[in-house]
């Protein structure tokens, strides 16, 4: 059974919510003082789940012993009550990492749900705590064990092992960049530099000027030497200014979005592979050219040559080794371990853990931005979370992101398929974490029916207009069972 603290010293308020909260199934204490509380803290032998903390008590106030309260073993959710809500008391509040603040007068039924949230976010499950506690992955680290990611590291492996150009093409924020890094990383060239380019189509003279170097006028070159002292490249004269071409060395050079590049500076690139060499802009000269190159794309690229944006011969050589990387909606069983690993790199000393309701919610989304949008909600989760474990409610809302009906569609089937999926993922952790299945036996149905019973009923509250006695009607409940589980899952 869940313990809550109550500490305030007006007697009414502690003898409604002592009422209400038994009522709900929890075990209540209540203190008038936070000196009573502290003598109770010293004496204890266990701690509570959740405390309601008024602000303003007599003798030590409610602020001071918020510290104390989040110093204990076992750290509770604290819900911070007042009267006298201002700006520096809820800064101060935010800062001693209180759950939630909360202004009188307030409702009962919202203190239940918040009561109902703060539970759930003080302690951790064991599952979450064996699996993902003090995980801290570089971030820099490819994440996924989906077949579809098994494919790309395959094909990363490949890529590593030749000088041959690769195309890594795929939709925006689905990693093409971190590929890049890590075909340099197990290539041969590693201890030599990473250059990356993105070429401004806006801007075609300055970006091949910035690619390809270029040759400057003699009066210009003289002036631009007596003020640098020289180009900073050995083997130039003072007339040439070196391009990244030049300057990624024997390294690997990056073109980020290949079909911004002209049409022009496309041909001359594949001049360059095929010949080894290329001539800076204005220059009659020729540069060698040792860099190995590695081109990104988000584009249809077939749609790109019919267009006249990208050059086709220089397309059949990029299509010689190309890496396609699936966007996130093809990989959702990755979602729960990029979630963890995301949290650990954004917030690794927060202590703060994702829920599976949380991680539920997340493997719902279309995720139009991919593994970066995925980052993205994460880090807002983990700034605006105030308990221990990350719930939905703590996910950041993602207008215009329908649930991808090609999975979650609205057919018996497609809810049957949904249903097997998930089953499958729990087995597969529960044989993570205990090295059978016993792990989830005993609570997996009961987890199943909550999951499934909260979304039906905020599914039929938004259809019925928050019309209670409709929803309760329509779903074939009695209006007080409906009442006690919308409390139960904080609806």
């Amino acid at each position: 059974m869940k313990q809550i603290w109550v500490i305030d010293d007006e007697p009414t308020i502690c003898w409604a919510l002592r009422k209400e909260l038994e009522q709900a199934g929890y075990a209540v204490e209540v203190f008038g003082s936070a000196e009573a509380c502290l003598e109770r803290i010293s004496n204890a032998r266990s701690y509570p789940n959740v405390v309601l903390l008024d602000v303003r008590l007599p003798g030590t106030s409610g602020l001071e012993l918020l510290g104390h309260l989040q110093g204990l073993p076992s750290q509770p959710a604290v819900i911070v009550m007042t009267a006298f809500g201002d700006l520096k008391v809820a800064v101060e509040a935010v800062r001693g990492r209180a759950f939630e603040y909360l202004t009188k007068p307030f409702d009962l039924s919202t203190v239940l749900n918040l009561v109902e949230r703060a539970a759930r976010s003080a302690t951790p499950t064991v599952s979450l705590a064996a699996n993902y506690a003090g995980a801290k992955p570089e971030h820099d680290t490819m994440l996924g064990d989906s077949p579809a990611m098994q494919r790309v590291y395959k094909q990363i492996a490949i890529a590593a092992q030749s000088d041959a150009p690769v195309l890594i093409d795929g939709e925006s924020g689905t990693g093409k960049s971190l590929v890049a890094r890590m075909i340099h990383r197990f290539s041969n060239r590693a201890t030599q530099p990473l250059v990356f380019f993105r070429p401004d189509a806006d801007h075609i003279t300055e970006s091949d000027a910035e690619l390809f170097g270029t040759c400057l006028p003699s009066s210009i070159a003289v002036t631009a030497s007596a003020v640098s002292g020289s180009t900073g490249v050995v083997g130039l004269g003072p007339n040439k200014q070196p391009g990244l071409m030049l300057l990624s060395g024997q390294g690997t050079l990056v073109i980020d979005e290949v079909v911004e590049l002209s049409i022009a500076a496309q041909a001359k690139l594949l001049g360059a592979i095929e010949a080894g060499s290329f001539q800076a802009v204005s220059s009659a000269e020729s540069d060698p050219f040792q860099a190995r190159l590695l081109f990104t794309s988000s584009v249809d690229l077939e749609g790109a040559c019919n267009d006249g944006a990208l050059y086709e011969p220089l397309a059949a050589q990029m299509r010689v080794i190309n890496i396609q990387l699936p966007p996130l909606r093809e990989r959702r069983q990755d979602i729960r371990g990029l979630a963890h690993a995301f949290l650990a790199m954004v917030a690794p000393d927060a202590g703060k853990q994702l829920s599976d309701l949380a991680i539920e919610s997340l493997q719902l989304q279309s995720w139009p931005g991919n593994v970066r949008q995925l980052k993205q909600a994460v880090q807002y989760a983990a700034v605006h979370a105030r308990g221990a474990i990350i719930n939905p409610e703590d996910l950041p809302v993602l207008e215009g992101q329908p649930i991808d009906r090609s999975v979650h569609g609205s057919t018996a089937e497609n809810l049957e398929q949904a249903t097997r999926s998930w089953l499958q993922a729990q087995c597969r952790e529960g044989d993570r974490s205990a090295g059978d299945s016993d792990m989830i036996s005993g609570f997996l149905h009961e987890h199943f029916l909550a999951i499934a019973e909260r979304a039906l009923i905020q599914a039929m509250l938004e259809e019925c207009g928050g019309n209670r006695a409709a929803v309760a009607s329509r779903l074939g409940l009695h209006r007080t069972t409906l009442r006690q589980k919308m409390k139960r899952y904080g609806l």
